[in-house]
């Protein structure tokens, strides 16, 4: 295994650290209180709430993915966990022994 370890790490390109994607400004929120919730409505007021050195914690599913990208206040920081997500966005227990 170290062997490929090696190799691979021969192969790679060196980063320069820089994320080559960047956070955004959601700009202004549209839309008032009884218009359906859309994208452009939902995730700027979520970022425009936002204070500095909030903790943000995400779901896995509509906030994590709306607002990962998001430009947050200096200090605030965004923690989001998709180790276990599924597609189907539901758990199956496991099956009961016969």
């Amino acid at each position: 295994m170290k062997d490929i370890l090696v190799e691979l790490t021969r192969r790679l390109t060196k980063r320069n650290g820089k994320s080559p994607i960047q956070p955004v400004s959601f700009g202004a929120a549209v839309g008032s209180d009884s218009d359906p919730i859309t994208v452009e409505a939902l995730y700027p007021r979520c970022a425009n709430f936002l204070k500095s050195n909030d903790i943000v914690i995400a779901e896995t599913g509509t906030s994590s993915m709306g607002l990962a990208f998001a430009l947050i206040p200096k200090g605030a920081t965004f923690h989001n966990q998709t180790l276990w997500a599924q597609l189907d966005g539901q758990h199956q227990p496991p099956l009961a022994p016969p």
